[in-house]
C-alpha cells in the first residue's frame, strides 16, 4: 500500500495529542515523515514512503487495510432492549472507515457515556478516571494489541448494560497467571502497542491484565474471566459491571457477586460463605430487593436469584 492509504485527519489528531503529552521532545515537532518513521507508522525504501502494517492498522483506510489483512474486522455492539442491536460500530460499514484509531476513539467515548463514569476526555486522554472504566479500557486495549489480524472473526465488543464481552483472534502468548502476578506481556503487535502507549491509551507495558484483576479485587468490577478457546483460536474477556448505587466491597456488593455465581444459593449458604450474620444478610437482601437490584423467586429451599442492571 502507498502513503495515500493513510487517513491524514486521524494522523493529525493523533499527533496533536502526542504533542500535548510530550511537548518537550523535539523530534515530535520535526517533519511529518520523520515523526511517522520514528513512531513506526511508516517506513522508507528505494521507492519512497509506505505505511507499515502497524501504521496501516492504526491510521489506514479500511479499503487498504483489507488488502493486507483480508479478515480485518472491528465490531462494537450494544443490545439494551429487544432489538437485535440498539447501537453498532462496524468496520464493514464503508461509510465509517473504522481503522484502529477511530475504533478506539469512538468505542472508548461510547463506553464512558454508557457506563456513566464521571471522568472527562481531552481528545482521548482521561482526566479523572474510575476503576470500572479503567478495567474496561484495559480489556479493550488488550484485545487490540494482542489480536492476530490475520486470524478469523476480528475484534468484537458486546455490551448489554451489565456485561461487556471482548473477543480477539489469536491465543494467549503468556500464561495468564504470569500476566496477572508478574506484569509480563508479549504483545503480538508491538509497534501498535507503542503508538497507543505514546498517547496514554495504555498505562504501561504489561500492566493491562493485572490492573483488571486488581480492579476486580477492589470490587470495582463484579466479575472477570479471561479464557482461550480453539477452532478458531481466540481470547475471550468477560467483564461484569458493578451495580450502580452499590458501594464496592460492601455487604451488598458481596451478596450480588455471590448470587451471580450461585443463583440457587440459600440464605444460610450465603451467610456462611460470606461470613455475614443472618440478620445483617436479611436486611441487606431486603434493601437490594426494594431497590430493584435483586429479584428472588422460588421457595425457601429452592431459591433462584437474578441481578437486575
Amino acid at each position: 500500500p502507498g502513503y495515500d492509504c493513510l487517513v491524514m485527519e486521524d494522523v493529525d489528531e493523533y499527533l496533536r495529542i502526542l504533542r500535548q503529552r510530550n511537548h518537550s521532545n523535539s523530534w515530535i515537532n520535526g517533519p511529518l515523515d520523520e515523526v511517522l518513521i520514528t513512531l513506526g507508522a511508516v517506513s522508507k525504501d528505494s521507492t519512497g514512503l509506505h505505511p507499515t502494517r502497524a501504521g496501516l492498522l492504526m491510521f489506514g483506510k479500511v479499503s487498504c487495510i483489507i488488502r493486507e489483512f483480508p479478515d480485518y474486522r472491528l465490531d462494537y455492539r450494544e443490545k439494551l432492549g429487544d432489538e437485535r442491536w440498539s447501537y453498532r460500530l462496524n468496520s464493514d460499514d464503508i461509510g465509517m472507515n473504522l481503522n484502529v484509531y477511530t475504533f478506539l476513539r469512538e468505542t472508548r467515548e461510547r463506553l464512558s457515556m454508557k457506563i456513566g463514569s464521571s471522568f472527562k476526555l481531552d481528545g482521548m486522554i482521561r482526566d479523572d478516571d474510575s476503576d470500572t472504566l479503567s478495567a474496561v479500557r484495559e480489556g479493550l486495549m488488550n484485545a487490540i494489541v494482542h489480536a492476530d489480524y490475520q486470524g478469523i472473526g476480528g475484534v468484537t465488543v458486546d455490551y448489554d448494560g451489565r456485561v461487556i464481552r471482548i473477543s480477539n483472534p489469536g491465543g494467549l502468548r503468556i500464561p495468564l497467571e504470569k500476566a496477572i502476578n508478574e506484569h509480563i506481556s508479549d504483545p503480538r503487535n508491538k509497534v501498535l502497542m507503542r503508538m497507543c502507549l505514546s498517547i496514554g491509551l495504555v498505562e504501561e507495558m504489561g500492566s493491562g491484565i493485572s490492573e483488571m484483576f486488581k480492579a476486580k479485587g477492589r470490587g470495582h468490577i463484579l466479575n472477570l474471566t479471561i479464557e482461550e478457546t480453539s477452532d478458531p483460536l481466540r481470547v475471550n474477556t468477560c467483564i461484569t459491571l458493578p451495580v450502580r448505587g452499590v458501594r464496592p466491597n460492601s455487604n451488598a456488593s458481596a451478596v450480588i457477586n455471590y448470587v451471580m455465581a450461585n443463583p440457587h444459593a440459600t440464605m444460610s449458604e450465603i451467610s456462611s460463605s460470606l461470613n455475614i450474620p443472618s440478620r445483617t444478610l436479611t436486611r441487606t437482601v431486603s434493601d437490594l430487593i426494594d431497590a430493584g437490584v435483586l429479584v428472588r423467586s422460588g421457595s425457601y429451599k429452592y431459591t433462584t436469584w437474578a441481578v437486575i442492571g
